[in-house]
């Protein structure tokens, strides 16, 4: 066994990130992992975070000699939590003591940074101690090119995180969320200072649901001028009171500060920003010629006392906006104190069921529609709050499940062997039970939502022909328990589908001929049955196969967030198909959970608007492999003008995601079918990993073929196999 090369062990002594005992406790690691192999120093440094001395954040950096980029004075850098155009923000321990902390790396001309660091030492005494959400600065430092702040170590979620998540908040933890900060900026006010910079990414949410607000007071000491000529992140404008940009004006701090805190409140109960665009100055001029929108044309459970003051709140007219203490004392009316509800984020919403069905299943038609309620309460919590009630009226009553004993289940219905059933009509709650058998596939209509749903046994598969679209329309459409059966030849998708929300489960997509070429139609073209619901375009997809039928969801409008749970796709073909990209100011989330993609085309293909710049698309989750074909990059544009900040747009972000080293991370797609694969060293990536994996077999027709027998994936910490669990897959 070889032991660390000088240079690692030098680098991880100085910054002191190891230690010559840590290098001792993990030779019995590195020599398992080696085995008859040469220990490189990749092997040490893998063993070390498995051990826990290095976290896979500081890994990477050693992996690309970057270890004396940890060390911040007496800091070392932990993980990197979030970017934006300004700063980093990063947890860190103390190298002497292990104190843990928040540091916050701040880049600019190196006079403006020497003055933000001056004046911060002398205003740290004005503080109060009152404001007990704020999260102060303690202490900055210039270091590396950079001013960095430290400030006490904050776990959790940003408001920002909990959006992209579970999509907007409900009403009575907005209020919550409202009065907690007014509370904390009254105490500032009083001490003539502000916060300077309130939106989501700096209010954070604590595993025990406390709020923080991190960066009070920093922003202001960095661009203390015209906000129209300074270099903020874009996010920075959605609260830019109207009069800030007026060169006429006089603001006053306190005013623009009631200001950004209402657009803060419209913002969390819109699962948006008021004035969505991707350009700053849109943004500034939305804020001083247009009227706010009625928070209740996208919240419809705000109450009207909240609605009200909101409105004042982002008045154009500073005059007319309350102070702080009216709206702390508006907001404290009747809320329910609690953010509890907020911080259970849980990795997967599914609901499983283990073992055998029981004798008291007796009926596999109320069995089917429990499970079925079952999942669609999980999509409500994955979805956000506000639909879950909803969805109870998607399903029949408990009543109904537990104690109409006069329920026949679906019986096998029999036939000539060639002949097709016909799919039965919805029933008044617009649900399709099917029993086991073939169906020809035929239009399906709903005036509410539509559930198509097959046996708990035996299996139900819905045959599509040749020069032939599935039509479905509802309100929301889930598609559970069964099997499509696609011809490999379409002139187009094999399923056209109008709905608002779009939910599949335990659903297996197969073509009519595995062995030929597939079809470079879309299996679902997606488009709203209302485009003036600004709220829809949800997604979700568990446990699910897709075996080499082409490219799956052709999604006509901007998508807002689409989560991927267990899912297996296999062979050519893009994942999700984005036609008009993602909406202006906007951010599509596409999160992955054990999922697979073997041999496929873009996971994302985004189009592209010479009039219309799009927002921002964010690629999270975890324990995912990402494994596209050749020629191909795992986001794609198409259609239209590369814009130069595309790097900005992008952000991949998880725990194990797998993705293979010698291909593009994002491309650009000709009208010729060519990909230029793009320079990607830029974009906001953390959590992506490469290594070597080895599956079952190489059909692409069957989920067993897809098994994972071996992963060699340096720095992944979880030891069980990545991607699709395929048993889950197999009825």
């Amino acid at each position: 066994m070889d032991p660390p090369s000088p240079q690692l062990v030098e680098s991880l002594m100085t910054s002191g990130l190891a230690t010559e005992k840590d290098l001792a406790r993990c030779r019995p690691l590195v020599y398992a992992f080696s085995r008859d192999l040469p220990t490189f120093d990749s092997v040490w440094v893998d063993a070390l975070v498995r051990l826990g001395t290095l976290t896979p954040f500081q890994a990477r950096r050693i992996h690309d000699g970057e270890a004396s980029s940890l060390r911040i004075g007496p800091w070392l850098l932990c993980d990197w939590i979030q970017h934006d155009k300004r700063s980093d923000l990063y947890h860190a321990r103390h190298a002497e003591t292990g104190q843990r902390s928040l540091l916050t790396r701040w880049t600019g001309n190196p006079e403006r940074l020497k003055v933000a660091h001056e004046s911060l030492q002398k205003k740290q005494s004005q503080f109060p101690r009152g404001a007990r959400n704020m999260v102060f600065p303690s202490d900055s430092l210039i270091g590396q090119g950079a001013w960095w702040t430290v400030c006490a170590s904050v776990d959790g979620h940003s408001l920002l995180d909990l959006m992209v998540r579970q999509g907007r908040l409900p009403a009575a933890a907005v209020q919550e969320i409202g009065y907690q900060i007014a509370t904390d900026l009254e105490q500032l006010h009083a001490a003539n200072l502000t916060h300077g910079e309130l939106r989501p990414e700096n209010i954070w949410m604590t595993p025990r649901g406390q709020l923080r607000i991190l960066q009070p007071t920093l922003l202001a000491l960095l661009e203390p001028g015209d906000p129209l000529h300074a270099s903020l992140p874009l996010s920075s404008y959605d609260g830019m009171a109207p009069e800030r940009c007026d060169p006429d004006a006089k603001p006053s701090a306190k005013a623009v500060e009631v200001y950004a805190l209402g657009c803060l409140l419209w913002h969390l109960l819109a699962g948006r920003p008021p004035h969505p665009a991707a350009d700053h100055l849109l943004k500034i001029s939305a804020h001083q010629t247009e009227e706010m929108p009625l928070i209740s044309d996208w919240a419809p459970d705000v109450p009207h006392q909240i609605e009200m003051l909101i409105r004042q709140m982002t008045s154009r007219k500073p005059g007319v906006r309350p102070d702080i203490q009216e709206v702390r004392a508006t907001l404290a009316g009747s809320r329910n104190g609690s953010l509890q509800s907020l911080v259970h984020m849980p990795d997967s919403v599914s609901v499983r069921t283990e073992g055998k069905p029981t004798k008291a299943r007796q009926s596999v038609g109320r069995f089917a529609l429990a499970t079925v309620a079952l999942l669609l309460l999980a999509v409500g919590l994955w979805w956000g709050p506000g639909l879950v009630s909803d969805y109870v009226k998607f399903s029949p009553s408990q009543a109904e499940a537990t104690t109409n004993n006069e329920t026949i289940p679906p019986e096998p219905v029999t036939g000539s062997a060639d002949a097709l059933l016909e799919l039965p009509a919805p029933d008044a709650k617009g649900i399709v039970q099917l029993a086991p058998g073939r169906y020809a596939a035929s239009p399906l209509q709903s005036t509410g939502d539509l559930l198509i749903t097959g046996p708990d046994s035996g299996e139900a598969t819905i045959v599509i022909e040749p020069q032939q679209s599935w039509s479905l329309s509802g309100d929301r459409i889930l598609i559970s328990l069964v099997h499509l059966e696609v011809p490999h030849e379409r002139t187009g998708a094999a399923c056209d589908v109008r709905c608002q929300e779009l939910a599949v489960d335990r659903v297996q997509v197969t073509t009519s001929s595995p062995g030929e070429t597939t079809s470079d139609r879309s299996l679902i073209s997606w488009n709203l049955l209302r485009s003036s619901d600004v709220t829809s375009g949800r997604l979700y997809v568990r446990d699910s196969a897709f075996l080499n039928v082409g490219s799956l969801f052709d999604v006509a409008f901007p998508l807002q967030q689409a989560t991927f749970e267990n899912l297996l796709q296999t062979g050519p073909g893009n994942l999700l198909q984005l036609q008009q990209g993602v909406k202006p100011g906007g951010t599509a989330a596409v999160t992955f959970v054990n999922c697979t993609l073997r041999d496929t085309g873009a996971a994302v293909s985004l189009g592209l608007d010479d009039s219309n710049p799009g927002g921002h698309l964010t690629l999270g989750g975890k324990e995912s492999l990402l494994l596209i074909g050749d020629d191909n990059a795992l986001v794609e544009f198409h259609s239209g003008r590369l814009p130069p900040d595309w790097v900005e747009r992008i952000r991949i972000s998880g725990e194990g995601l797998i993705f293979p080293a010698d291909h593009a991370l994002a491309g650009y797609r000709f009208d010729s079918g060519e990909l230029r694969p793009l320079d990607s060293q830029s974009i906001n990536i953390d959590g992506l990993l490469s290594g070597n994996i080895e599956f079952a077999d190489n059909n692409l027709n069957t989920p067993e073929a897809s098994n994972v027998i071996k992963a060699d994936i340096p720095l992944r910490q979880s030891q069980l196999p990545p991607g699709a669990d395929t048993t889950r897959l197999v009825r």
